[in-house]
């Protein structure tokens, strides 16, 4: 890991509590979701815990990476990587918000049971952590090939 600058190390960190963040918020609300008395606030004590996972993740994290001498130029390239890695991202947000969507309008209208709520937080919540997940990876595949 000597080899990475701090970019890739910041993008490799970002990548493992976004991780950390799945596994501690989809567990529970998936079970939320099968319980018949949970309402959509009991979500948000799921969210709150996962936020504050990714906050406690990364700022651990790059406190034991970075060092004061550490500090790198942001240069051209990679303004082009963030850009590239973004645009990924960007897809994968637009396709996963238009899809949930479209299970909103379809499934309301075809669906024996309405569509819950928390099921289409849970699917937006997943959206959002792939996108950020695949921009993070993106950006380290990026920076290994060279721009």
């Amino acid at each position: 890991m000597n080899d990475l600058t701090l970019h890739e190390k910041t993008a490799l960190g970002s990548l493992a509590a976004l991780c950390l963040a799945a596994l501690w918020y989809f567990p529970d609300a998936v079970a939320l979701q099968q319980r018949s008395d949970a309402v959509p606030g009991d979500l948000g004590v799921a969210l709150l815990g996962t936020i504050i996972v990714i906050v406690i993740v990364e700022a651990v994290y790059h406190a034991v990476v970075a060092r004061r001498d550490d500090v790198e130029a942001v240069d051209e390239r990679d303004r082009l990587i963030r850009a590239r890695a973004r645009s990924f991202s960007a897809l994968i947000l637009d396709v996963g918000i238009i899809s949930v969507l479209v299970h909103i309008v379809f499934g309301s209208h075809w669906m024996t049971p309405d569509v819950q709520i928390l099921m289409v937080v849970n699917l937006l919540v997943g959206v959002l952590l792939f996108a950020e997940a695949v921009e993070q990876g993106a950006t380290l595949i990026l920076y290994r090939r060279g721009g």
